[in-house]
């Protein structure tokens, strides 16, 4: 199981596991929900809701979705890009 420790900076820690045991990664889950991540077209993540695979237009994250001027805590009306270097730091699951 992979556990935030501190949303300012994202720094990720683990816990240990059992032999035999296979590591997964949680999703990530803030004020606006549940969210998973898909790999687009361009090698970067889609930010998606885990209820109903909509896009997610908000994220109370400190990132800048790509192509963006503003960060994630604003809204993006046609959803959130991320790299996969932020997508991870954030611990988002991808599939």
């Amino acid at each position: 199981m992979l556990y935030i420790t501190d949303m300012d900076s994202a720094l990720l820690t683990t816990a240990p596991r059992d032999q035999g045991q296979e590591m997964k990664m949680s999703t990530y889950t803030d004020t606006h929900g549940e969210f998973f991540g898909r790999i687009n077209a361009d090698g970067n993540v889609d930010v998606l809701h885990v209820a109903d695979g909509a896009a997610a237009t908000r994220l109370d994250a400190s990132v800048y979705p790509v192509g963006s001027d503003v960060s994630a805590r604003y809204e993006h009306a046609s959803g959130i890009v991320l790299t996969r270097a932020d997508a991870d730091k954030l611990g988002i699951e991808i599939e």
